[in-house]
């Protein structure tokens, strides 16, 4: 259990980056433009297609980020006490103060943590009213004390106090596009929306949603949504 709550930081720290910098015009990218081009071959498959291969030295992929070896918080265990056993760690999202938000997306809830891992509240429960989510991917800060969480499955934004407090939710209008997957929230409060679509071989290249898409994992639309869920 700790090692998926390490994983999960990992994957919520980079799809945050990702989501966030493309959303805002783009990622800068790092490296010497004066250092020779990677070595690249050329293959054809028995289809017919190129592929196309790049080898890139060790030394000279830019480094994203490093984590230490030696965790500062460590929670969950099978054994642990009830707020502590994770169904499944969806995101989670440091503290000002220095605690920890723990979403866990099949109670869908928020649990609450101190710097020290002392619990402190859980937040939100399963359900479809104030306060309750059905399938909740993503957390956000926004100001100092209060939680926003994106919830894919009812397509609505709800925000918590720290205190405990349900505050304002949102449902989102995706505008006839197709709904997004995944999210990472803008400290203003704005959305960074992530989909997934690649078109059937219909010969259809309209977007949605006059083409014929289904989901995958190939591809990826991002759209920037208003604090009101519209999209900009």
């Amino acid at each position: 259990m700790n090692d998926t709550i390490a994983r999960s930081r990992a994957e919520s720290v980079w799809r945050r980056a990702v989501l966030a910098a493309v959303a805002a015009g783009g990622v800068a990218c790092s490296g010497d433009a004066s250092s020779p081009p990677a070595p690249r071959s050329v293959h054809v498959d028995s289809a017919a297609v190129d592929l196309v291969i790049d080898s890139t030295p060790r030394a000279g992929v830019p480094v994203f980020a490093t984590m230490d070896s030696t965790p500062t918080l460590r929670l969950g265990a099978l054994d642990a006490r009830p707020e502590e056993q994770f169904g499944s760690v969806a995101d989670l999202l440091p503290l000002p103060d220095g605690g920890i938000a723990v979403l866990d997306g099949q109670a869908a809830a928020i649990r609450v943590f101190g710097p020290d891992g002392a619990y402190r509240t859980t937040l939100g429960s399963k359900g479809d009213g104030p306060g309750e989510m059905r399938e909740p991917t993503a957390l956000g800060l926004l100001g100092a004390d209060t939680l926003a969480v994106f919830d894919r499955r009812s397509a609505r934004v709800t925000r918590f106090g720290l205190d405990g407090g349900v505050g304002e939710v949102t449902t989102m209008d995706f505008g006839g596009r197709v709904s997004a997957a995944n999210a990472a929230f803008f400290a203003d409060g704005r959305i960074a929306g992530q989909s997934r679509w690649f078109a059937e071989q219909t010969g259809n290249a309209s977007p949605p949603p006059s083409g014929q898409y289904t989901f995958g994992l190939d591809s990826a639309v991002i759209a920037v949504y208003g604090t009101d869920g519209t999209v900009r």
